[in-house]
């Protein structure tokens, strides 16, 4: 089944109807699987730094899924940022993976192959367009 631009964005539309702020599910699995990466937030003692990054990405996907142009250079540009953390590119890239896994825990019976099919390709766009 072709993918269909836009079916990402709406599985996140119905992420955040059904389940509200998904911060905490998503950094949860972030940090499960990757639990290093928890020390890098010492200093975000409110959660407003991984709600500006979650945001980011958000944006990111939404741009993808819309075929805008500058989706591309905002994740290299983004992923350089990382790396000056240590964050490799493939680490910096698997949280487009935890965005989608926890999206679809979450729709469960919702989720469609129309949104795993759409997911595969942005995600596939987005971690091949390396610095």
């Amino acid at each position: 089944m072709p993918s269909e631009k836009g079916a990402l964005t709406t599985s996140l539309e119905m992420l955040s109807e059904r389940a509200g702020d998904p911060s905490q599910r998503i950094y949860a699995e972030l940090f499960r699987r990757h639990p290093e990466f928890e020390s890098l937030f010492f200093l975000d003692t409110n959660g407003d730094v991984r709600g500006e990054m979650l945001s980011q990405a958000f944006d990111l996907l939404m741009r993808a899924d819309a075929d805008d142009e500058t989706a591309d250079v905002m994740v290299r540009a983004n992923r350089f940022t990382h790396d000056g953390y240590g964050v490799s590119a493939d680490e910096f890239n698997s949280f487009f993976s935890v965005i989608r896994d926890v999206s679809r825990q979450a729709l469960d019976a919702a989720w469609t192959e129309q949104f795993e099919s759409r997911w595969t390709e942005v995600i596939s766009q987005l971690t091949r367009s390396e610095p």
